[in-house]
């Protein structure tokens, strides 16, 4: 039985991967898990602290950034009217700000504005909005969100998800006909892109490409919206929580593996989209949101 222990153990650490020492990366990654806690990762020291700490119940995620010290984030709460607010948080100053209700944020740092969701209090129906943060009582709509699913098993679920921003007057979302839309902010035109069963992710401004998950094909793809190719992206078939660093062209994400073949335990890697190299930074963490700060 000891003998049988120990080689499960020697398997176990071959198939995690090999985990950093120190990284080639620099500056801090701020993330949440979906609890009740924020956290900062040093990608340099691979050193850990928790930044945020809400009371226990409180289900922090979706973190975007505002400033080089400042973010935004959604705040939920079950037993509470509203159910989730939009709080900012000062790195700096370790103060929390709370902006209004609602869930889901992107922030647009050149509109100063915010995308999020929450249902209209005229028909109940929920809807994506846009609010300039010098005007937050005035949110505007700007299309309702995805339509609500079921699985074979009677689970529901949705193609909701962050905006994501493409240009600086340009965001990309999943519409009501769940639907790649395109909105404007200057004018607040809407323009279908007729893409269908990808939600995004994040975008490659270099290349001006999409990454976004593939509903038919249950995986991650690379999308450019010019020419309509679509590529597979096998290596992040088993990935979830994506932060893009542009200034590394790397890709930090959580993954899930079996621990002695009974339990499973998460890691977060980071991977470089032009090389390839893949490296396991942090063993038993996961990411549901995150952010990069350059220091």
């Amino acid at each position: 039985m000891r003998m049988f222990f120990l080689c499960l153990f020697f398997l176990d650490s071959v198939f995690s991967n090999k985990v950093a020492h120190a990284s080639d990366l620099s500056g801090k990654l701020i993330y949440a898990n979906g609890t009740n806690i924020i956290r900062s990762l040093d990608l340099s020291t691979l050193k850990h602290e928790i930044l945020h700490k809400e009371p226990f119940g409180i289900f922090i995620n979706n973190l975007s950034k505002i400033t080089e010290t400042r973010f935004i984030y959604q705040d939920c709460d079950g037993t509470r009217k509203p159910g989730c607010l939009l709080q900012e948080f000062d790195i700096e100053n370790k103060s929390v700000k709370t902006w209004r209700s609602g869930h889901i944020p992107t922030y647009v740092k050149e509109s100063n504005s915010i995308f999020f969701y929450e249902s209209a209090p005229d028909t109940g129906e929920e809807w994506l909005f846009v609010v300039n943060l010098e005007a937050i009582g005035n949110a505007k709509k700007v299309m309702r969100a995805p339509s609500t699913h079921k699985t074979q098993n009677g689970i529901p679920y949705s193609y909701k998800g962050p905006v994501v921003q493409i240009s600086p007057d340009q965001v990309i979302f999943v519409g009501e006909d769940d639907g790649i839309w395109i909105y404007q902010i200057s004018n607040s035109k809407l323009i279908s892109t007729d893409i269908k069963n990808i939600r995004p992710i994040f975008w490659l401004d270099k290349t001006k490409e999409l990454i976004g998950y593939n509903w038919e094909s249950k995986g991650i793809v690379r999308y450019d919206l010019k020419s309509k190719r679509i590529e597979q992206l096998p290596q992040f078939k088993a990935s979830s929580g994506f932060v893009y660093i542009p200034n590394y062209d790397t890709v930090i994400s959580w993954e899930g593996r079996l621990h002695f073949f009974i339990s499973e335990r998460f890691d977060i890697f980071s991977y470089h989209l032009g090389s390839g190299e893949r490296m396991k930074i942090v063993p038993n963490h996961h990411i549901s949101s995150g952010i990069w700060f350059q220091k």
